[in-house]
């Protein structure tokens, strides 16, 4: 009797161990499947239109090194940090002939990438949303001059996004510069 007790307790503490170990796995399965969905949500970009309107007589300078024949600048009143925490902006561009070049873009401070969200057709007096265009990092040639430029004259502030907007426009008006983008 004691021998089939003796047995019973060592596949009762073998079975024991082995569910253990199987909740465990489970639980870490599941914890990394949790993970992952979040990091996909977190990435999952919304879906903001272009503004109504913007103004082109009150516009935020945005420089850039070297030589430009551009005056370029963004709409104050279109400055905006989205449920997403990607600052969706109007960027306006006139050369010395006059002609105006707009567009609404993004910069994602978290991954330090932009993307051209639409342009402003001149002609037609709308925005085209551009659906398929790319996010592009401000550390390479690829992403846009003026984007980095905005990105480390006060929209970031390292991976965030600077709030309050206020604190935003006074650092992209008086030009701090943060070198972590």
């Amino acid at each position: 009797m004691m021998t089939m007790i003796a047995r019973y307790l060592a596949f009762s503490r073998a079975s024991l161990v082995r569910l253990t170990l199987a909740r465990g796995l489970w639980g870490l399965l599941c914890g990394l499947s949790c993970v992952a969905v979040s990091a996909q949500e977190d990435r999952q970009e919304a879906l903001v239109p272009p503004p109504a309107s913007f103004a082109t007589d009150q516009l935020i300078p945005v420089t850039v090194a070297g030589p430009s024949e551009l005056k370029v600048g963004i709409d104050p009143k279109q400055l905006s940090i989205g449920p997403d925490k990607i600052v969706r902006y109007v960027l306006v561009a006139q050369g010395s002939n006059g002609l105006l070049t707009v567009t609404f873009e993004g910069i994602d401070c978290k991954t330090a990438a932009t993307r051209v969200l639409a342009r402003w057709n001149v002609g037609t007096q709308q925005w085209r949303v551009l659906d398929t265009s790319e996010w592009k990092s401000l550390n390479d040639d690829r992403g846009s001059r003026y984007a980095k430029a905005l990105a480390r004259g006060g929209v970031c502030d390292g991976p965030t996004p600077t709030t309050p907007l206020s604190s935003m426009m006074l650092a992209l008006r008086t030009g701090r510069t943060s070198y972590n983008h």
